[in-house]
């Protein structure tokens, strides 16, 4: 079958056929390999970024993208450390908050995945977002500010109440060891830290 040829440098061609027929005009196709055209490998230049032993050498593009990272000690914590000490205090008491119901559900439900975690951190911070938007409601009488803080205190209620739901299902379909298998695994467990130490 005869291809309406691409334009150069796109996947788009017109539409024959039973596309055509059916009033496409145009049809987004990917090239067979032995159409595209080669690159000219002359122009790319490729950096080196480590040394013969595997370490990164100065002004490499990694050590550059670490700089701004979004975790602890990250460009997000250097935001928040700027902030409202009052805000800080209750960003603290959320973070508290999450630890203890990380805490409660890793006893009920024993291991978390990641989604719930992350569910249950947003749903810590919200919180806590929520009580410091009352606090400065109440301190400048702002009831349009207690409308956002009880808003932000729901949106907190359903984080929590799908990160119950994720970790009950996610329990159900994890296999059950019986106190014997699960004692041998944290044996074996044991066993292998120390001889990888």
């Amino acid at each position: 079958m005869a291809r309406t040829p691409f334009p150069a440098g796109t996947g788009v061609r017109t539409a024959t056929g039973a596309a055509r027929a059916s009033g496409r005009l145009t049809v987004l196709q990917n090239l067979p390999l032995d159409e595209l055209t080669p690159s000219d490998s002359t122009s790319i230049t490729v950096r080196v970024q480590r040394d013969a032993n595997g370490r990164f050498l100065p002004g490499n593009t990694e050590a550059r993208l670490a700089k701004v990272r979004a975790g602890s000690g990250g460009a997000l914590a250097g935001l928040e450390a700027k902030g409202d000490p009052v805000w800080r205090a209750a960003d603290r008491w959320g973070k508290r908050y999450t630890g203890h119901r990380i805490g409660e559900l890793t006893r009920l439900y024993g291991e978390l995945s990641s989604g719930v975690l992350a569910a249950l951190v947003t749903a810590g911070a919200t919180l806590a977002d929520a009580r410091y938007l009352r606090a400065l409601a109440a301190s400048a009488g702002d009831s349009e500010l207690l409308v956002r803080a009880s808003g932000l205190a729901k949106e907190a209620r359903l984080a929590e109440r799908d990160a119950l739901a994720i970790a009950a299902l996610e329990s159900k379909s994890r296999p059950k060891l019986s106190a014997r298998d699960a004692l041998e695994a944290r044996i074996a467990e044991r066993k292998a830290l120390e001889v990888g130490k």
